[in-house]
């Protein structure tokens, strides 16, 4: 059974952003995968339209950003080890940006950054939407997230 899809319109409408000053940053041209889809956008070179990079767009709002700095980003952990198998010859990045602001921060899936990522039982615990808001999640550092210049909403 699949889980019910929680993103809102305006998750999805800073998600669409997000990707595009991405691609533009990188010079890419973003291709949004189905709902549901591992990870949210394929971006593919302009010139060949081969995929270059596969990226997971999170936003969050700015309360959460000194946790995040603190303790790290937290992902859930099937989502997690399901992004780094699937990096390899086509990269995986995380891709991270708070509600109040431009800055897009960037993780890569490369083998040297999950080495300290830590991994506990957390989630939504306050306002649980069902039984799996609570599962194994990852904790990645924030010091593996790479700052991109600011995004043009």
């Amino acid at each position: 059974m699949t889980r019910p899809l929680f993103e809102t319109t305006l998750d999805m409408g800073v998600e669409r952003r997000v990707a595009q000053a991405y691609a533009k940053h990188y010079h890419l041209k973003p291709h949004k995968k189905p709902a549901q889809a591992l990870y949210d956008y394929d971006m593919v070179s302009a010139i060949s339209d081969r995929v270059i990079v596969r990226i997971e767009i999170k936003g969050r709002k700015p309360e959460y950003r000194n946790l995040i700095e603190k303790n790290g980003y937290m992902l859930s952990a099937k989502k997690f080890k399901a992004l780094q198998l699937l990096h390899g010859k086509i990269p995986v990045a995380l891709v991270v940006v708070f509600m109040d602001s431009p800055d897009i921060h960037s993780f890569s899936f490369s083998p040297h950054k999950v080495q300290d990522v830590s991994f506990a039982i957390g989630g939504r615990t306050k306002k649980k939407r069902d039984d799996r808001d609570v599962e194994e999640v990852a904790y990645i550092p924030w010091k593996h997230f790479v700052k991109l210049e600011g995004r043009n909403d």
